[in-house]
């Protein structure tokens, strides 16, 4: 299951501003790699996976979790793609700081 722990970072060229970030983790020998952020924009949250790769598989989620266990977890949905760049909206009111993992 690739997990993306999160960092804190600054401000972002565009204007969103980079909550969270951090580099996939994969179990030895998992083809997977890429980056995923957490940005504001003038509206809402989003989960960014930035220059994505995974394994393919049927009915893959992406989830916020409160640890690589996924103790406690929020669904964002399908994972729209096993590789390049791609969203996902944050809920509002879930407090990111509260869910530092991404898992796929």
């Amino acid at each position: 299951m690739p997990v993306a722990e999160a960092l804190p970072v600054g401000t972002t060229s565009s204007g969103e501003e980079a909550l969270l970030r951090g580099k996939f983790t994969h179990p030895p020998g998992h083809p997977g790699a890429g980056t995923a952020s957490v940005y504001q924009t003038d509206t809402n949250q989003i989960i960014r996976l930035i220059d994505f790769k995974s394994t393919t598989g049927p009915n893959l989620f992406v989830y916020l979790a409160t640890d690589k266990s996924a103790t406690e977890f929020i669904n964002l949905g399908l994972l729209k793609s096993t590789g390049g760049d791609q969203n996902y909206d944050i809920p509002t009111g879930v407090k990111v700081t509260d869910y530092p993992c991404v898992l796929v």
